[in-house]
């Protein structure tokens, strides 16, 4: 057996159950979906539902901070800076949770 053959990707396969990362196989996204079932489901949405809180969390505080306290623009500026990194970090997170990928 060669490498092209364990590279193969088998679309008539119904289970998906033993698909594991290794050095010569990565699961596509929907074959480890389907082979992590309802816990993929549940981690997908309460990725959504983090993704989601924290963009609006950091929105909201950054609207407060720019249109509700006398501060100089630098601070405003500079905090809201620093308020957009969570966003960010949440959505590289829901990203990797979505990507299958080889240790």
């Amino acid at each position: 057996m060669n490498i092209e053959d364990l590279a193969k990707v088998s679309t008539d396969c119904e289970d998906f159950s033993g698909f594991d990362c290794n050095g010569y196989f990565v699961p596509t996204t929907s074959q480890w979906f389907h082979s992590h079932g309802n816990l993929a489901i549940i981690l997908v949405v309460l990725g959504v539902v983090t993704v989601a809180t924290t963009c609006y969390l950091a929105i909201r505080t950054c609207v407060t901070i720019c249109f509700r306290t006398k501060e100089t623009d630098t601070f405003k500026t500079n905090t809201c800076i620093i308020f957009a990194i969570y966003p960010i970090a949440s959505l590289c997170s829901f990203i990797a949770l979505l990507v299958p990928r080889y240790y």
